[in-house]
């Protein structure tokens, strides 16, 4: 009986470990989410910037904000012009500027054909360097964000 628990919770470790590393970029699962704060096209890419308040989201779900929690999430997408194609096999990093000039750098993730990452945004002007880097491809794009 005993070998019998160990083999079913190996098993089922197994399979959750197997889920957990699928790389579902690839997959459209859901259309982009949050506000469209930034459209700009560079080095023949388009990118597009959407910003998902995570506290507000928190809230009209009735969650409590748990503490430490970062207060936005910034989301890149990046299209190339030629194909229209989503560039979904890149890398990017986001640096955050705040108004009292506190940096948080932050490794974005790949996520539903884009590249998200937590960031805390202060009152005032944030100023945004994104970094991105795909192939033989750099872009280095900069922006502000108010969060008034």
């Amino acid at each position: 009986m005993f070998r019998k628990i160990i083999v079913i919770a190996t098993a089922l470790l197994l399979a959750a470990t197997a889920a957990a590393a699928m790389d579902h970029s690839g997959h459209n699962m859901k259309a982009p989410e949050g506000k469209k704060i930034r459209t700009v096209t560079l080095n023949g890419h388009r990118l597009e910037y959407r910003l998902i308040d995570m506290k507000e989201k928190a809230r009209q779900k009735g969650l409590k904000v748990a503490p430490g929690m970062k207060s936005h999430h910034l989301m890149l997408y990046v299209i190339d012009e030629k194909s229209g194609k989503m560039v979904a096999d890149g890398r990017a990093g986001y640096l955050v500027t705040a108004p009292g000039g506190r940096v948080q750098k932050v490794m974005a993730m790949k996520m539903n054909m884009g590249y998200g990452g937590d960031i805390d945004l202060a009152g005032g002007e944030n100023r945004v360097k994104v970094k991105f880097v795909a192939g033989g491809t750099k872009i280095v794009d900069e922006f502000t964000i108010s969060n008034q």
